[in-house]
């Protein structure tokens, strides 16, 4: 049954995806069972001018992570596995940077976000070709340095997903994603739903990744993400979608089958670790968030809700339920790094709920403004500095060569024409010097310092890059050149 309510939004979700430049957007609400209102927008191949429909296919990106919580609770369920054991049990050779933390890490700490290490994605993506296992990227773990102290703050982290998904690989027997297949998709009846890249790229129903680039929205790859696992590696409709969030609010029954305890998903949706959110980005309507388990508690004008963004190359998603009101949104785009999805999330809560209209996109937008005010700001002495302090005695030549860190691989530096190219897992940039051995790069849209360490001798010995921005900057040692 449709709730008229939302079809005068139609109107304003095409004015905005104009707006904002967003080929697609496909949406569905439910109230318990029952989807309530259900649209698609856009183009899902904007060449080829061809619709999206509730069955098309989208990767969800993190909103995986859930799903991954959901299939430890089934484990947990049978009692294969417990939240507060001690990791090692599982995967005894498993290692962190933190020798007290190896010993000590629980599923519940790598769950929710509170061991300390950060995010190390460059560490994680690779592109266009995936050269590691998921085991492989298990052990990259213990390379990756903590930001903060083991249990003390919230630090989002995919590898740490990775991990918690190759821990049930362990338990079972069973690859992760014939796992969730056979003990979640299938169940539910989420027929286009998987976890492996190859159904979405056979699949004609699928929308295509696009982001905007110098301000044109243009056509990118996939993302092949099956490595990521628990952490990213789903993609579904938002017909399927649907279903998930109806047994989420049933509280892990749907259809009358009953898949998880009752008690098993009050656990996934305990709040554990404090997010903290800086007060030019806090909302009013959205006071305080916490991490769970795949999921962040997220009280919405009072209301006790959920949500869980996800975005990758090309895409981005949004999930968000009320429990006491038996409510549940989910939104899928095709576009790179947009808000404008979980705007609309906020406008029909407001319609169906009955509170005055509030332009959310707009509001989005102008945090969105601040905050590119503030990173400018950030970066502004660097410009400066490179402005004055461009003269260097040092050839190109002297700073050519491989670099290596055992978390995140091999790093390339070359000279061409002139200028330095750093090439880091398919991806080539170009460094622009700030100072003597200080350069800038443009990463995934972002500026990044790239600096230099040399010996007592003043030769260069390493590079130094700040992918990682809450954190130090990830040191690679340059390679000896072997002669044959």
């Amino acid at each position: 049954m449709m709730d008229n309510r939302l079809l005068g939004i139609e109107p304003f979700i095409h004015k905005e995806l104009t707006k904002y430049h967003v080929p697609s957007l496909s949406l569905a609400v439910v109230k318990e069972e029952n989807i309530i209102y259900q649209g698609c927008f856009g183009f899902r191949n904007l060449h080829r001018r061809l619709p999206p429909d509730p069955q098309t296919r989208y990767p969800i990106a993190s909103l995986s992570k859930s799903m991954t919580a959901l299939c430890l609770g089934l484990l947990k369920d049978e009692g294969k596995i417990d939240w507060n054991i001690p990791v090692v049990n599982y995967v005894p050779e498993f290692n962190m940077y933190d020798p007290y933390a190896t010993w000590n890490v629980t599923l519940e700490d790598m769950l929710s976000h509170r061991t300390g290490v950060p995010c190390h994605d460059a560490a994680l993506i690779e592109r266009p070709i995936i050269r590691k296992t998921t085991k492989e990227l298990v052990e990259c773990i213990a390379h990756l340095k903590p930001n903060k102290g083991f249990r003390t703050m919230y630090e989002y982290n995919n590898f740490m997903y990775i991990a918690a998904s190759y821990i049930i690989e362990r338990v079972t027997g069973m690859p992760w994603a014939t796992f969730i297949k056979k003990r979640v998709f299938e169940p539910l009846g989420m027929d286009h739903t998987s976890a492996v890249l190859a159904d979405l790229i056979q699949d004609e129903n699928k929308a295509l990744p696009y982001k905007e680039i110098d301000g044109q929205i243009e056509q990118i790859s996939y993302a092949n993400n099956d490595h990521a696992v628990g952490a990213g590696s789903v993609h579904s409709s938002v017909q399927d979608m649907a279903k998930w969030l109806s047994f989420t609010i049933g509280k892990g029954e749907y259809m009358g089958r009953r898949l998880v305890s009752e008690q098993i998903m009050k656990e996934i949706h305990k709040p554990r670790t404090l997010i903290p959110t800086p007060l030019e980005n806090a909302f009013r309507e959205m006071p305080l968030s916490a991490y769970c388990f795949g999921w962040v508690l997220q009280p919405y004008r009072g209301h006790l809700c959920f949500q869980h963004s996800g975005g990758i190359d090309g895409f981005s998603s949004f999930q968000t339920i009320m429990p006491n009101e038996k409510l549940g949104i989910v939104l899928l785009s095709n576009l790179e790094n947009t808000s404008l999805h979980i705007a609309m999330a906020d406008m029909i809560y407001d319609l169906i709920l009955g509170y005055p209209e509030t332009d959310w996109p707009a509001r989005y937008l102008a945090r969105k403004k601040v905050m590119h005010a503030n990173k400018s700001n950030h970066n502004k002495p660097l410009e400066e500095k490179r402005e004055l302090e461009t003269n260097s005695s040092r050839h190109l030549e002297d700073y050519v060569g491989q670099y290596e860190n055992k978390g995140y691989g091999t790093l390339e530096i070359e000279s061409c024409k002139d200028r330095l190219i750093m090439s880091f897992k398919g991806v080539r940039s170009e460094l622009k010097r700030n100072n003597c051995e200080s350069f800038e790069i443009t990463h995934s849209g972002n500026p990044i310092t790239v600096f230099f360490k040399t010996t007592s001798k003043g030769e260069i010995s390493a590079v130094c890059v700040d992918f990682e921005p809450s954190g130090q900057a990830i040191e690679f040692s340059r390679r000896e050149i072997s002669w044959h």
